[in-house]
Order: C-alpha cells, then sequence, then structure tokens
C-alpha cells in the first residue's frame, strides 16, 4: 500500500573480495505476492528437510537516514559464494531458469561462457523422441542431470506447494553444474528459488497478482499448470513422467515428502517463531497492510495441517 521498493545490494560490485558479514549480496524481498512476509524461509525449509540444498532465509531491517523504512525477508543470493558454502567443488556454472522459453542463463564463469554441456542436455530433450529413442533418452539423461534430486525436488515443489516454479509450468529456480555430482562424473543439480507464491492451497489464490486463476479444481501433481510464466511443463519433466519407472518414483516423492518434510507441527512452530519475529516491525511500517498481515499468517498457520490431510 505504500510503495515498498525491493533492494539487491551487491557488496562485491566494486571489489569482487568485498563481503559484508560473509556475503557477497544481501537480497531483501519486498513480498509483493506475499502478505504474510516469510514464505520464502517457510518453504525452504522443507526443501532442506529432504536435502535438497535451499537458500537460508531470515529478517532484516532497512533504515534511512535513521528512519524505519521497511522490514523484508532477507534471502541468501544464489550466487558464488553460495556454491562455495554449499558444495565441495564450486568451479562448475551456475545457470538461472529462465521463465519464456525455459533455458538457462548462465550467472558464474561468464568470462569463460562454455555452456555447451547446457546445450547437450536441450539438445537430448528437444530431440526425445523424435531423433532420439526413448531408450538413448533413458540412457542419456543420468549422465546430464541428477534426475534421482530433480524428481524429489520437483515432488518437494508439488507438496510445498510451489505454483510459480518448474513443476507448476513456470521457472524460478537455478541449476548447478556440480562437477562432483552424480557420483563424481559431474551433473546438473536444481536450486529452488523465488518462493513468495509458494504455501497456497490450490485451487484458491495461485496467482493474486494475476488477475484470474485458472480452474485448477483437479489438480493432478503431474498435470498441474498454475498459469504463471510460460504455462507449461518443462519438457524434461513431461519426458521423465513418460517412463513408468520415473513416474512411479516421483509419485513415491510425493509420499516422501509428506511423511518426512511436511509436518504440520514443525511448520506451525517455525512459523510461529518467524511470526514473531516480523510482527513487531511491520506493526510500525506503514507501507504494510497490517491487519492483512495478521489475518494471512493465521490462514498460513491453518493451511498446514489443512494441506497435509
Amino acid at each position: 500500500p505504500g510503495g515498498k521498493l525491493q533492494f539487491r545490494i551487491d557488496i562485491d560490485w566494486v571489489n569482487p573480495e568485498a563481503t559484508f558479514h560473509g556475503v557477497t549480496s544481501i537480497n531483501l524481498e519486498a513480498a509483493n505476492y506475499d502478505p504474510t512476509g516469510q514464505k520464502n524461509g517457510l518453504a525452504y525449509s522443507v526443501f532442506r528437510d529432504v536435502g535438497i540444498v535451499s537458500p537460508e532465509a531470515n529478517f532484516a531491517t532497512l533504515h534511512v537516514n535513521g528512519e524505519l523504512y521497511a522490514a523484508y525477508e532477507n534471502i541468501e543470493q544464489i550466487n558464488g559464494r553460495f556454491l562455495d558454502r554449499h558444495y565441495e567443488d564450486d568451479s562448475g556454472n551456475l545457470y538461472f531458469f529462465i521463465w519464456d522459453g525455459h533455458y538457462g542463463e548462465l550467472r558464474t564463469n561468464e568470462e569463460i561462457g562454455d555452456v555447451s554441456r547446457w546445450t547437450e542436455m536441450e539438445t537430448l530433450v528437444n530431440a526425445t523422441p523424435d531423433s532420439v529413442s526413448w531408450t538413448e533418452f533413458e540412457a542419456q539423461i543420468p549422465t546430464l542431470i541428477d534426475v534421482d534430486e530433480l524428481l524429489l525436488a520437483l515432488a518437494t515443489e508439488a507438496v510445498v506447494p510451489q505454483v510459480d516454479g518448474v513443476w507448476a509450468g513456470s521457472a524460478n529456480c537455478y541449476v548447478y553444474d556440480n562437477p562432483l555430482g552424480c557420483g563424481g562424473a559431474g551433473c546438473f543439480e536444481y536450486l529452488p528459488w523465488d518462493m513468495d507464491s509458494a504455501l497456497v492451497a490450490p485451487p484458491l489464490d495461485l496467482c493474486p497478482a494475476c488477475g484470474t486463476s485458472p480452474e485448477t479444481e483437479e489438480a493432478d501433481p503431474i498435470t498441474f499448470i498454475s498459469g504463471r510464466g510460460p504455462a507449461k511443463k518443462w519438457r524434461l519433466f513431461d519426458l521423465l513422467m513418460a517412463l513408468p519407472d520415473r513416474r512411479a518414483q516421483f509419485v513415491d516423492n510425493l509420499a516422501l515428502v509428506l511423511d518426512t518434510a511436511y509436518d504440520p507441527a514443525t511448520l506451525e512452530a517455525r512459523h510461529a517463531e518467524r511470526f514473531a519475529q516480523l510482527d513487531p516491525w511491520n506493526v510500525l511500517d506503514p507501507k504494510v497492510d497490517y491487519p492483512r498481515f495478521v489475518e494471512s499468517n493465521a490462514e498460513l498457520a491453518a493451511l498446514f495441517a489443512e494441506r497435509r490431510a
């Protein structure tokens, strides 16, 4: 309501070696799609609980000339410093998965610019099953991307749910070409990103900013499309779902996430702790619709058990 701005502050913009409390970037999320102000951190915690490398998120306040400007969810930026913190070998290429067209934009090693492995994966995906047989695809794709990790990550997106992510026909993730992935052979690994539209109950409020919500009464976790971004599944996901063993693996992963990571009591406790941290600042922030903030957090607190059921 008050025109709250979003900020990303790159500490290393001038000096590549510069850090601030160990980070090179401060990412202040304005939560334009998230009146609760805390969905990113909660959603990422579910991914971490199933073993998917994910950003951390806490809260920060921004003061201008000694006056409170706003409180923010502070999201760990996925960049070279992130790779250094989470991976034994951080020398691989990091890609941001782009909305329109579902392709990767290089975010590290730009000076080298070698995207041949990404091109190889895209070529394989786009050629199947026309000029590449199903047998060839099934044999080659695990040499390029960690399929087990991808299917677990997308099952986690479905359970959360992340309606603005790859699973729902949008994009919003990073992909790291981990040199030590897939048992040391090297392969791509999914990294979750941008969860401010997560933790909703289809078919309700899938995209408040889109003006209309698509019909999702039959919200099948394999065919669901949210209507955001390209509004079509990543072709790789569709190809994997056409393989009976991989489809069964994805379905099994849905149950695994529900049974191990989507625990209502745990999520309710995390939510209550985070709300207690953010509430004293938001009540002072004229840019926050405070009654809506309180109401949306009450709805979110009730969602976990409803979603699990």
